[in-house]
């Protein structure tokens, strides 16, 4: 199956937002072309790159420049209320930002397999 090359902006189905201005640097070598305004849109996958700044460290493992790191949940830090003296999450991830759909949880299951990891 070839995917075929986007024309316009509405043709594109996948983002990738970059934090920092050293991650979009990095990430806009891979690029032909560069649209400067969002247009209407059809995406139905984002992909949040960058430098690992927030992996959570470990003793047995440690992530290594080039490493892949993939996660099945996105956690919403602003989606809270503040009152005087503390800061409460409105409830669960799920809640927050609601279930990946079906493909993107599939493709998330493919990447934990074996095969999937080569």
């Amino acid at each position: 199956m070839s995917a075929r090359r986007p024309f316009r902006r509405e043709d594109f189905d996948i983002a990738i937002i970059c934090a920092l201005p050293l991650e979009y640097d990095a990430v806009s070598y891979i690029f032909d072309e560069f649209w400067d305004e969002d247009g209407d849109h059809g995406l139905r996958l984002a992909l949040l790159v960058g430098v690992c700044g927030a992996v959570p460290h470990s003793r047995d493992g440690e992530a290594l420049l080039g490493d892949v790191v993939i996660s099945k949940t996105i956690i919403q830090y602003d989606f809270s209320r503040r009152y005087p003296g503390k800061f409460i999450r409105k409830s669960t991830i799920e809640d927050n930002l609601g279930r990946p759909n079906r493909d993107i949880r599939n493709l998330a299951v493919i990447f934990e397999t074996d095969r999937g990891l080569d």
